[in-house]
């Protein structure tokens, strides 16, 4: 776990950050800024062709990230973990649409992803590299941090684990079962119906609160920006804090970069580029600024360390109920858009069928021992593997960045 520690402190620290953020900054100048200083073109150049892809993609990012990995950023890094996540959505969306505007254009027979593009940076072993690495995040992000934190938020309410272990193994492995279209569906359906019920809770707390809001504002700016204290250096410690929380939590909340969400867009018949990698700008907007900062707000408001707690609080016995169902069908989407991504990947690796059953398998299973078994190191381990498979991706967005053109 130490190492693991220090693993994580440096690509989650001031230096792997920095290098994310100048990335960014690098792509936004080179596409010219284009959604941040146009908009509405930006919204204009989008085609309804994309919304399933976007929905299906949300289903993989609103997860526990929303609602746990919040509350985590919070506690270690402060109220200034918000800024951070703000700064890296609107820097790091400008990652998310090149990832997908590189999976579209290289797509081969209705399948595309970082395993496609990546060959075209002419280093070894590249594709299969990050494809190995997609499944092994599944099994973190995609699996065992999902169950855990439905399992946690049922133990609240005295649920058995067990009980939410089967629960959640059962539903997924029945979703596998209709592949890559039968996901779109259920997204469609349900990624906006729960988004909307989950911001509704949200602003009612936040409504009951708006006296506290100006305060609220105030602190988040002061925790992300202050530097000073009498005690040496510890303003700046926390700065560092709240910069890595605000950073780790956005990326494994919106997957910018990650490559991940681009194997959907790129999935059946979607042609053009630019229009897709638009909706993936969307697709962070309202993962982070919107469903992040609500589950933010609630909580600094309430002044709780977590959503099941400042629901209980405003709402009794229901919210705690809330909160459970609510993170169920989070990681639910979540679980089964990454069993998608990693199969996906396995099917470029090898063609043997025996591989999927195999793996589809031992993916189920751990669906329920993620729900029962005691997952100390979970999120160092998650924000490892999401470090690994970033910078990897990374890497080759930056190497075909003159391949990608701004949709304006």
């Amino acid at each position: 776990m130490k190492l693991l520690e220090y693993f994580n402190a440096i690509a989650w620290g001031p230096l792997g950050c920095g290098l994310l953020l100048l990335g960014g900054v690098y792509l936004l100048i080179k596409l010219k800024g284009f959604y941040l200083l146009h908009p509405i073109k930006t919204v204009k150049a989008l085609s309804s062709g994309g919304v399933l892809a976007m929905l299906s993609a949300l289903g993989g990012s609103i997860g526990v990230g929303n609602i746990v990995g919040v509350g985590v950023a919070l506690s270690l890094g402060g109220a200034g973990a918000v800024f951070w996540m703000w700064v890296c959505a609107l820097i790091t969306a400008v990652l998310k649409y090149a990832e997908i505007y590189l999976s579209v254009k290289y797509k081969e027979s209705g399948k595309g992803g970082p395993m496609f593009y990546l060959g075209l940076c002419k280093a070894p072993h590249l594709p299969e590299a990050f494809s190995l690495l997609c499944v092994l995040s599944s099994f973190g992000i995609g699996c065992f941090v999902q169950s855990n934190a439905v399992s946690m938020c049922g133990a609240e309410l005295s649920v058995s684990s067990k009980a939410v272990g089967a629960a959640l193994a059962a539903a997924c492995l029945i979703t596998f079962l209709g592949g890559g279209k039968g996901l779109q569906r259920i997204c469609g359906v349900l990624v906006p119906i729960m988004s909307i019920v989950y911001i509704a809770a949200c602003a009612v707390i936040i409504s009951t609160n708006v006296k506290l809001i100006p305060k609220m504002l105030s602190e988040i700016l002061a925790s992300a920006l202050s530097v000073k204290s009498a005690a040496g250096g510890i303003g700046a410690s926390l700065l560092l804090r709240g910069l890595r929380q605000g950073m780790s939590k956005g990326i494994f909340s919106a997957e910018s970069g990650m490559g991940s969400s681009a194997i959907t867009y790129a999935f059946g018949d979607a042609s053009d580029p630019a229009k897709q990698g638009v909706w993936g700008i969307i697709e962070v907007f309202i993962d982070t600024v919107v469903m992040c900062t609500l589950s933010a707000f609630v909580l600094l408001l309430s002044n709780k360390e977590t959503v099941f707690s400042a629901f209980a609080s405003s709402f009794g016995k229901a919210g705690g109920y809330f909160t459970l169902l609510s993170l169920f069908c989070f990681a639910y989407t979540s679980i089964c858009c990454w069993n998608f991504y990693s199969t996906s990947c396995i099917r470029f690796l090898t063609k043997r069928n025996g591989a999927l059953c195999i793996y589809n398998a031992l993916f189920v299973i751990c669906i329920y021992l993620g729900a029962v078994m005691d997952t100390h190191g979970v999120w160092l381990i998650s924000d490892a593997c999401n470090a690994l498979m970033l910078y990897l991706n990374f890497y080759g967005i930056i190497r075909l960045s003159d391949k990608i053109r701004s949709p304006l």
